[in-house]
């Protein structure tokens, strides 16, 4: 669907459906869209984990540049822990896909505080348009 300023935006998931990673990545490179972008919620056997991360196939590409900038606006702005940007090629997402990918860790489920702002609908309605910000600069 075509956003205010004539940018398309393909969502791979509207309900909660499950699509197989190699769909998500046909669908992606069928696209031919400037940018996949992934959001997850984090999780680790130890309730200390917390905070958000961003991934990308490997620093240098233009991938990397959307994961840099993704990030310092969700660093900055959400009061989650900074994980940093990590290089993580093995990933089939960012593996696979031909356009640049980016996949944000947007906190963890399993610790206390990230997992509350994470049920709290403005929290992740702020988080989305902090992203949104980061894509588009």
């Amino acid at each position: 669907f075509p956003s205010h300023d004539n940018r398309c935006f393909c969502v791979m998931r509207s309900a909660d459906v499950y699509k197989s990673l190699a769909e998500r990545v046909a669908i992606a490179n069928k696209a031919k869209s400037d940018l996949f972008l992934s959001i997850h919620c984090n999780s680790h056997h130890t309730e200390a984990a917390n905070g958000v991360e961003t991934l990308c196939y490997s620093s240098g590409t233009k991938a990397y540049i959307y994961a840099r900038e993704i990030h310092k606006e969700l660093r900055m702005h959400t009061g989650l822990k900074d994980r940093g940007i990590k290089a993580m090629p093995w990933l089939y997402v960012l593996h696979h896909t031909t356009n640049p990918a980016v996949l944000v860790e947007l906190g963890f489920i399993s610790n206390k505080s990230d997992s509350e702002k994470l049920k709290d609908p403005e929290f992740i309605r702020h988080a989305a348009r902090l992203i949104a910000r980061g894509a588009t600069k």
